[in-house]
């Protein structure tokens, strides 16, 4: 989600493998969000890359990319398949068997967008010692699915929790990006296990919030409110303050299941 500068060097710190990269989703074309783009594609390349990447953006992101490497006449090992999305509507641009991703239209001055990711229902695990020789390949698919097995007069012949363990839990997650208050959202990302929500400023700098298309921490909580969400994550805090604790207790009078985002902050959803 995004690809801002220092990306590769964070990925380093953080132990996280690049190269297991497939999708890049960008929410607009500020510098802040993609001036680590075309650093992070020419060293997946130097890595002799051979898997498409595919980017998904507003419109210009394409021209951009193609300029510098065109200027760098350093041909890539690999390809890149830029998706470009009109970020008024939303648009369900992923649906495998595994998830599924829908942008979120936003307002930030420019064109801009946020995406929610899903995931699906995964079938059910066998309780493989449970299983015997009676059983045939029919009958653990309908397990596996999570229904009984029957018999031609609707007899149960295998009750499936007598030979499965319980469906893992289902998450989503929710990435708004830079964008100003904005309750059409509130559809499309409602429900979501992780909500993260750019809160820029305080409620003190209201006024500067609305010039520049942000949200403030009060604005992001309300979101979470209204979608009513599992948790919300803020992030993308100003300079201006020193300190980041009145962002919780200003964020909380709306919404009490809030974080404050950093570098490296691992967020548990499931129990391990």
């Amino acid at each position: 989600m995004d690809c801002g500068e220092g990306v590769q060097f964070q990925s380093l710190r953080f132990g996280l493998n690049i190269q297991k990269l497939d999708y890049i989703f960008v929410s607009h074309l500020h510098g802040d969000h993609v001036f680590g783009l075309i650093g992070l594609i020419s060293t997946l390349s130097m890595w002799d890359r051979r898997k498409k990447l595919k980017i998904y953006s507003p419109h210009g992101l394409k021209k951009t990319i193609d300029a510098q490497l065109d200027y760098n006449k350093a041909p890539l090992n690999y390809e890149l398949d830029f998706v470009e999305l009109d970020t008024t509507e939303s648009h369900k641009i992923i649906d495998n068997d595994h998830f599924e991703v829908v942008t979120v239209p936003l307002e930030h001055g420019i064109a801009c967008m946020g995406y929610v990711v899903k995931e699906k229902p995964r079938p059910r695990n066998l309780i493989k010692e449970y299983l015997h020789e009676g059983m045939k390949i029919s009958h653990i698919r309908t397990l596996k699915r999570g229904e009984d097995v029957v018999d031609h007069v609707g007899k149960v012949i295998y009750k499936n929790e007598d030979f499965t363990l319980p469906e893992s839990p289902i998450y989503s997650y929710a990435y708004l990006s830079d964008t100003k208050y904005l309750e059409t959202v509130v559809p499309i990302i409602e429900g979501v296990s992780v909500l993260y929500h750019e809160a820029t400023f305080l409620e003190e700098h209201r006024s500067r919030a609305d010039t520049t298309y942000h949200s403030t921490v009060m604005d992001a909580a309300m979101i979470a409110k209204l979608a009513k969400v599992d948790k919300l994550i803020i992030g993308h805090f100003s300079s201006r303050y020193e300190s980041l604790e009145k962002f919780i207790e200003e964020g909380e009078r709306n919404f009490e299941a809030i974080e404050l985002a950093f570098d490296g902050k691992k967020i548990v959803l499931r129990a391990q």
